[in-house]
């Protein structure tokens, strides 16, 4: 075979590989190379293509089309990243929405969540996701340029669950001070921050959001094991970033002070006000702990302050996990962490 003719087969096999890839698939390519979250974490190091499979789900959610991706681990099929993207259509244009994504680790027909790295919104939502991702194993894979993906496409419009809220400050106290802000105008209560984790999920660390994540899985167990309707679950009248009853909706914040600690985290002291009808303003305090990840800071506890120097101060991190063995609802009073120092 002339090298002529081998290149022109070569260019044609690799003009019919590249239209194999769905118009869905490029576009949520697109989508989530080019938004400022770096859903794929590239880098000046990263390989110029990626290997990607899709699955369109039409019956989960009924009247929808949600689309799940999963971006290989270059090299491999074992590991990578999946994605939730909600499909929204008028005419040609499509705008697609990353709802909820994840890391997983497979072997053979087995396919799990890497650690502090499963998806939002609780077990339902991790099932759907797995079994979208060993569909999308049995299938053949598509290579994606990653120069393709970032070129304009007019025919789509990305957004995601981090675009809903306002621009993330880069500094520990701006951070917490957006974060508090949307605490008052949203006074996010119970374990599930009253359905709305998307907006607070941005100011999060991954290692935190995997505990709310794990806590909402927990009270799931706790519907399943107290079918009774008037049974009273655990943990929905508490604000998860300021503390339990009337301490969940307050009216007014103000940063008091920020303190750098010796493992490298900054404290950021909150003092919260609320005021009922008729009766004098009380206040009280917390102190949200932020880390950096990946290059931004992020709130990674929250330290609920005693009222007196005789109180013991409680985190956020141990109110997650209490009555809770892992995702199991063991009882009240019973929590992972104390477990673990038995």
């Amino acid at each position: 075979m002339s090298a002529r003719v081998f290149a022109l087969l070569f260019c044609l096999s690799a003009a019919t590989y590249a239209q194999q890839a769905p118009r869905l698939l490029r576009e949520a390519g697109h989508c989530l190379a080019t938004q400022e979250a770096n859903w794929l974490r590239l880098n000046e190091k990263s390989p110029k293509t990626v290997s990607a499979g899709v699955f369109l789900d039409r019956k989960s959610y009924p009247g929808e089309e949600y689309l799940y991706v999963v971006v290989y681990d270059h090299g491999t099929r074992d590991r990578g990243f999946v994605f939730g993207v909600s499909v929204g259509r008028e005419g040609r244009l499509h705008t697609l929405t990353v709802n909820n994504n994840a890391r997983f680790v497979a072997a053979g027909e087995k396919v799990e969540f890497a650690p502090n790295e499963d998806p939002l919104w609780g077990i339902w939502t991790q099932q759907h996701m797995l079994a979208a991702i060993r569909r999308i194993r049995k299938e053949p894979a598509f290579m994606l340029r990653l120069s393709n993906l970032h070129r304009e496409m007019p025919s789509v419009q990305c957004d995601s669950y981090v675009s809903a809220v306002p621009r993330i400050p880069n500094r520990p106290k701006p951070l917490v001070q957006s974060l508090y802000a949307e605490v008052v105008a949203h006074h996010p209560l119970g374990i599930s921050v009253g359905g709305k984790l998307k907006v607070f999920a941005p100011y999060l660390s991954k290692a935190l959001l995997h505990r709310i994540n794990l806590a909402n899985t927990c009270l799931e167990d706790w519907d399943r094991q107290n079918p009774d309707p008037t049974a009273k679950p655990p943990g929905i009248e508490g604000g998860l970033f300021t503390g339990d009853d009337l301490r969940g909706e307050p009216q007014a914040f103000v940063i008091e002070r920020v303190q750098s600690a010796e493992d490298g985290s900054v404290r950021v002291y909150v003092r919260l006000t609320h005021q009922e009808p008729g009766e004098s303003p009380w206040s009280w305090r917390v102190a949200a702990i932020v880390v950096r990840e990946s290059g931004r800071p992020v709130v990674d506890d929250v330290i609920y302050l005693g009222d007196t120097p005789q109180d013991v101060d409680t985190r956020l991190s141990e109110y997650l996990t209490q009555g809770c063995d892992g995702p199991r609802w063991v009882g009240s009073g019973v929590g992972s962490d104390n477990k673990q120092q038995e």
